[in-house]
């Protein structure tokens, strides 16, 4: 047995994923165990194994030169403290060695065991069996597999891995493919032939990465969430060895249009999901991947922009697509994206992101003429709206006396006398909207009733009313929450669908009630409202911005308690990711458990306040610096 090579399986150096480098977790794990005012002896063998596989890829946010310096500093505290590592602690460490690209060596790392009185199992084997694998010497592992069938272990998928990579990584491919077909039927065919395929990458052997991966059978459930993070890998590996095409032969190779769908719609979701970590740029590096996996074509985007749930994510899906569209020069990008806003699929863009592309369209101008000229404007402009979608596709602006009586005056004042006088055919004459501005609020609400109670009542005159009503109620000063109150239950009750226009006011009336009620801690009225308005979703977003803007999260309890009720889990936990980004992991928990118990899920809350007991007794990990 010999040192061998300190590469990643993968035979490449592990990536930094998509967050920004944060090693603030990191340094504290090392913090803690370096901290002499801790007694480190309270915690088990599987407590200190899960801190210290911090230092590995459970941390891959950090770079693995840096994730590899903090758990030296802490295993060089740990000896100092004289505290005894036990074999899962030991296997912890092992494995973020590996990660962390270190040179390891099996015979070392057996004799430490052997002098701690402690024996390697299965797992470690498993380890000791990847370090093998990165310097291809698949007789080393062999005399790990015999060694383990002689002291009764059962040989781990990890090994039989290893066994394949190594053999591919040193291209004996139709030997590995031999151990595929005669390990399949105990191990997962996705771990087995993806192995093959990264090590056919770190060879440059694309042909064999395109065929294995076409291997791979239905019934082997490639696009299973578990199994699809191996192909994504292989995919990732192919992007940072310059094979863009190959990203798309790949794709190609196996999968129907219909998966292919569902895996851009997937991928889509992981890459652009909100991260308050990520900047601007974090997520833009990303837009060059998902449009070379969608073929760098809006064929399989579209449907696969139709399919996604999140609006946000839905956003940044449309505006990696434009934006690659328009950067690529390719000849027919204007047909693609005509064909991509036609569709209906892009609801709304982030046009600052946009903005150099949309100015080329429109400085390059003068290399076109007629039709040409007036298609790239019709783009400009196009995606320009697509910023503001609420005004494009709701007709919202109006101007009212005050702004006309305005307008008028400064035009009069800039000597522009015949336009102030257009102006005027902007203003009302209807008398009746004009006492509705002047009456008070019971007074249109009994006029309001009398109008519905007609036998038929006129759609637009129902609407206009109601319109000046909730912006009076929207103007009181301070809030009247009975009046909100009742005007929400009201809309929510009706038998007819409110126009957009009313739909509209009651969202700023009910935001606006929300958020003061939110500043005021007045959580009865919250709970109220919500229950009026019948959309936690709504609560929600006004709890994060109000979370966002003050660093504290309100109204947790009772929004929290609501989506029990409801069984609504999407926004439950959305209110605990809310309160983690707030105040950290050990209060959202705490939280959580509080209003289980409070809404009678006891034995929920009992296991999950067993979870917190772990980690309170490690809470300065999640701490700002002291």
């Amino acid at each position: 047995m010999a040192v061998v090579a300190s590469q990643p399986q993968s035979g490449r150096q592990p990536r930094v994923p998509f967050t920004r480098d944060n090693n603030r977790g990191v340094r504290k794990v090392a913090k803690l165990l370096a901290n002499p005012k801790e007694d480190l002896t309270l915690l088990s063998d599987r407590q200190m194994s899960v801190l210290l596989s911090t230092f590995g890829n459970g941390c891959e946010s950090v770079s693995s030169l840096r994730r590899a310096a903090f758990m030296s500093q802490a295993l060089q505290a740990l000896r100092e403290r004289g505290v005894v590592l036990g074999p899962l602690t030991r296997n912890a460490i092992l494995s973020a060695r590996i990660d962390n690209a270190e040179q390891v060596s099996v015979v070392e790392e057996l004799k430490d065991w052997e002098a701690a009185g402690l024996s390697p199992d299965a797992e470690t084997y498993g380890y000791l069996s990847k370090v093998y694998a990165n310097s291809a010497n698949t007789q080393a592992i062999v005399d790990i597999i015999n060694h383990m069938k002689t002291n009764g272990f059962a040989v781990s998928e990890t090994v039989l891995e290893s066994l394949i990579y190594s053999l591919a990584k040193a291209g004996h491919y139709k030997q590995a493919e031999a151990f595929v077909q005669k390990f399949v039927a105990s191990a997962n065919e996705v771990v087995l032939r993806t192995a093959i395929a990264r090590a056919a990458v770190s060879r440059g052997d694309f042909s064999v990465v395109f065929n294995n991966i076409a291997a791979i059978p239905s019934g082997a459930k490639p696009n299973q969430i578990s199994n699809n993070k191996y192909i994504l890998e292989v995919l990732i590996d192919m992007l940072e060895a310059g094979e863009m095409d190959a990203v798309e032969k790949l794709t190609n190779s196996k999968l129907k249009k219909e998966e292919r769908i569902k895996l851009l719609a997937d991928l889509a979701t992981v890459l652009f999901s909100y991260d308050s970590e990520r900047t601007p740029l974090d997520v833009m590096a990303m837009y060059p991947v998902i449009y070379v996996l969608g073929g760098k074509d809006v064929h399989l985007a579209i449907p696969a922009l139709e399919s996604l749930q999140s609006a946000h994510v839905r956003k940044e899906y449309a505006t990696a697509l434009v934006q690659q569209l328009l950067r690529k020069g390719d000849p027919l990008s204007e047909e693609k994206l005509e064909k991509l806003l036609n569709s209906g699929a892009v609801q709304s863009l982030s046009v600052s992101r946009l903005q150099k592309q949309i100015a080329s369209l429109v400085m390059n101008r003068e290399k076109k003429e007629g039709a040409a000229d007036e298609r790239q404007l019709a783009l400009a402009a196009r995606l320009l709206a697509l910023n503001f979608p609420r005004f494009t596709l709701q007709k919202r602006v109006r101007i009212s006396p005050e702004d006309i009586t305005a307008s008028k005056k400064l035009l009069i004042e800039k000597g522009q006398k015949e336009k102030a006088e257009l102006l005027e055919m902007l203003r009302k004459k209807s008398q009746t909207y004009t006492r509705w501005l002047e009456s008070s609020l019971e007074d249109l609400e009994e006029e309001m009733a009398h109008i519905c109670g007609n036998p038929d009542p006129k759609p637009a005159v129902v609407n206009a009313i109601h319109e000046v009503i909730l912006k009076k109620i929207i103007s009181e000063t301070p809030v009247n929450y009975a009046h909100v109150g009742h005007h929400l239950q009201q809309i929510k009750e009706s038998d007819t669908k409110p126009s957009s226009r009313v739909s509209d006011l009651a969202n700023q009336m009910f935001s606006a009630a929300f958020s003061a009620a939110l500043v005021e801690r007045n959580f009865g009225i919250m709970e109220k409202l919500w229950e009026n308005r019948g959309k936690l979703e709504e609560a929600l977003q006004l709890m994060v911005e109000h979370t966002v803007e003050s660093n504290s999260a309100l109204g947790q309890y009772q929004l929290a308690a609501a989506a029990v009720r409801a069984e609504n889990m999407v926004i439950l936990k959305s209110v605990f990711d809310v309160v983690k980004r707030a105040h950290g992991k050990e209060v959202a928990f705490l939280d959580l458990a509080m209003v289980l118990l409070e809404e009678g899920k006891t034995e929920r809350a009992l296991k999950l306040l067993e979870v917190v007991a772990f980690r309170l007794l490690l809470s300065n990990v999640y701490t700002d610096d002291s």
